[in-house]
């Protein structure tokens, strides 16, 4: 499926918003609690954008883990979003089972 690129509209005076296009691919996750799920992004990949219903941890360069202390382990919590490139494999956790996250997908 081929991707949009990622555009915000522009309110009556000119000033971008941040209502953004919708995106044409979307991968949607159920997650099992402490179990890392990975999702690679497709060809032409600039930025992922995420939402979900519940706490998640996301790692772009290594397997995502729930931080049990402080710790610099390479795991987000709840981003917003990434510029990424192609082939990028991000790993996504959940503390708790059945978090949903969606990844909306855009092009360069």
């Amino acid at each position: 499926m081929a991707l949009n690129k990622l555009a915000f509209m522009v309110d009556t005076v000119g000033n971008n918003t941040f209502i953004r296009n919708p995106a044409l691919q979307v991968t949607n996750l159920v997650l099992k609690a402490g179990e890392p799920q990975s999702f690679t992004t497709p060809t032409d990949t600039r930025a992922v954008i995420f939402s979900a219903n519940g706490e998640y941890w996301v790692n772009a360069n290594g397997s995502a883990s729930i931080p049990e202390s402080s710790t610099n382990n390479g795991s987000e919590l709840n981003p917003m979003g990434y510029q990424v490139s192609a082939d990028v494999r991000l790993s996504i956790i959940a503390p708790t089972e059945g978090t949903r996250v969606s990844i909306a997908v855009y092009s360069a």
